[in-house]
């Protein structure tokens, strides 16, 4: 059976990834799960709960004068509860460099109490190196999207990146 709430296939009454209930519905199966749909939204919005999406950029590190190195700097989005309702964009603007394909490689970084998971994600639409703005979007059932703005219009969206489920549960 499929969870409502976060999508995983499972066996028996309880969800072993998010732990919503199995409902067994009496009658008219459409109207029940209409009626169970608060329930759904308010068992994902507390599944989500602490769990930030963000992006890591390169940035430049002088350790003396003449030691330079470069070291990640995370950027969060929010909490994946505050982000479900469409797009949120950085605050900040970041220059970007596309490969040959016209994407530019990002790196997505999930995390939750401590543990982190980073994945890196192609977004299409580049033609050349420039300042671009990176938002987010936040699918259901556990999921999210990067895209990249040039010039106030959406150039590109990433593939579709699963909430990973193997990261700890929120407490």
């Amino acid at each position: 059976m499929k969870c409502p709430v976060c999508n995983s296939e499972y066996e028996g009454s309880l969800c072993p990834v998010c732990g919503f209930e199995d409902v067994q519905i009496v009658g008219d199966y459409d109207e029940g799960m209409k009626q169970l749909q608060p329930a759904i939204l308010a068992h994902r919005k507390k599944f989500l709960g602490e769990y930030q999406i963000g992006i890591i950029l390169k940035k430049r590190k002088d350790t003396n004068s003449t030691d330079v190195s470069v070291i990640d700097d995370t950027l969060f989005f929010g909490k994946v509860k505050d982000l479900l309702d469409g797009d949120k964009w950085l605050e900040r603007s970041i220059v970007a460099y596309p490969d040959s394909d016209n994407a530019v490689k990002v790196e997505a970084c999930l995390s939750n109490n401590g543990a982190e998971h980073v994945e890196t994600v192609s977004i299409g639409g580049l033609k050349t190196a420039g300042i671009i703005d990176i938002g987010i979007h936040v699918n259901d059932y556990n999921s999210f999207c990067l895209k990249i703005k040039v010039k106030d219009e959406v150039a590109g969206t990433s593939e579709t990146i699963q909430i990973r489920k193997d990261l700890p549960d929120v407490g």
